[in-house]
């Protein structure tokens, strides 16, 4: 009988390395969050919304880090900015962006790992690339007091009563 493969030929699957629970309980504004880290490299994805059942959160999430998430899977996330802020991240005098957790600022689209297109507005002529380091979520009491300032002044009294979604961003050197 013929074999497709011959045994060294065979096509085996990746080994991929999982990051297993840290930690998980409830947030102070309601919901349950979790924490993953690697036991490998370390990498730790900081508190994120647990929408999973505890089976799925057992198998754990696949490193970022460790198995090198290829960047032809996803188009890059596209985040447009104030002049201003824009400015901030550009020089590096800025490294986390504040946006009300919910929507599409969740962990589904600003995971650790994925690229990121920051944008001068949203016109494309003043764009600039980067890598989403950590994505957290965090109650407008836990930021600095110059970040609860900045806060306030973009949401209002909306970010006191709701979850804010912290995405550290890493931009490309040049």
């Amino acid at each position: 009988m013929n074999q497709l493969f011959t045994k060294d030929q065979s096509p085996r699957s990746k080994n991929i390395k999982r990051m297993h629970v840290r930690d998980a309980g409830n947030h102070p504004c309601g919901g349950k969050v979790i924490e993953f880290q690697c036991k490998h490299c370390k990498y730790n994805t900081g508190w994120i919304k647990d929408s999973k059942t505890i089976t799925e959160n057992k198998k754990g999430l696949p490193c970022p880090k460790c198995n090198q998430v290829k960047e032809v899977i996803t188009k890059p996330a596209f985040l447009p900015l104030d002049t201003e802020f824009y400015m901030q991240f550009k020089s590096g005098l800025k490294t986390d962006e504040f946006r009300l957790f919910g929507g599409i600022f969740t962990e589904k689209n600003f995971y650790p790992g994925r690229r990121i297109i920051l944008s001068k507005g949203y016109g494309n002529y003043d764009r600039t690339a980067g890598v989403i380091e950590v994505f957290s979520i965090k109650d407008l009491h836990e930021l600095s007091p110059k970040d609860q300032k900045d806060v306030l002044s973009c949401y209002g009294e909306k970010a006191k009563t709701q979850p804010i979604a912290v995405i550290r961003i890493k931009i490309d050197e040049r």
